[in-house]
């Protein structure tokens, strides 16, 4: 039993009572949602509105190694498999985590990757914003030594003459977003898949090859889908 709390549409307010611990609101006889020790439970069909869903969080893994060599105005390469998400009809994608392990592969340039989204045929390429910096496809994560900051474990393979610098105090916290909205973004039900190319930056010097190594360290990206209205 519980105790109940109904509005009839014949009687008005209804109350019956009991010593259970548990509270039932009803709409005319019908259950709508039942307070106990455990939380609020709504009933099977009932619906909340009026109160904005959390983001959906996807979670991306991949312990292979990936080589890119494409920047990402002319190319791509996959993280992980393809993922099923309700994408909503305004508001961004972010990733949210990053843990990753990067190789320079080229003397004489930075190796900035960008990251983005695959949906259909078209590539969807998250905006950076970090230390003021905006761009469409420039990432300022810059590969300049052996380092393990912030999840990042970043090593080169060198030589390099000096054009990367030994510091990488500007090359981390990257807020990678996607605004849905702005780029267009397919939304509802969609098979996606996260991408990665090199920056196309400012010069040809922004945009050296690298290489995922996800033998060594996993790769782990977690995704969020924020709907904002």
């Amino acid at each position: 039993m519980s105790v109940n709390i109904n509005a009839s549409t014949t009687n008005g307010l209804v109350l019956t009572s009991d010593t259970s611990g548990e509270l039932k609101l009803q709409a005319n006889g019908a259950d709508i949602a039942t307070v106990d020790s455990s939380g609020i439970t709504i009933a099977a069909g009932k619906t909340i509105t009026g109160i904005s869903a959390g983001p959906t969080l996807k979670y991306i893994t991949d312990s292979t190694d990936i080589a890119v060599t494409a920047t990402a105005d002319t190319g791509y390469s996959t993280i992980g498999s393809t993922f099923s998400v309700d994408i909503p009809t305004s508001g961004y994608i972010a990733m949210k985590n990053l843990v990753i392990k990067l190789i320079n592969n080229e003397v004489d340039h930075y190796s900035t990757p960008v990251f983005g989204l695959r949906i259909s045929s078209t590539n969807y390429w998250f905006t950076v914003n970090q230390n003021s910096v905006f761009g469409t496809y420039y990432a300022p994560v810059v590969i300049s030594g052996d380092n393990t900051i912030n999840n990042y474990t970043i090593i080169n393979t060198g030589p390099h003459t000096g054009l990367v610098g030994a510091t990488t105090s500007n090359a981390f916290g990257a807020d990678f977003k996607a605004d849905i909205i702005r780029l267009g973004i397919p939304t509802g039900t969609q098979t996606a898949q996260l991408i990665v190319g090199a920056s196309t930056g400012i010069s040809a010097i922004w945009d050296g090859d690298f290489t995922i190594k996800g033998t060594d360290v996993t790769t782990r990206v977690g995704l969020e889908f924020m709907a904002v209205s």
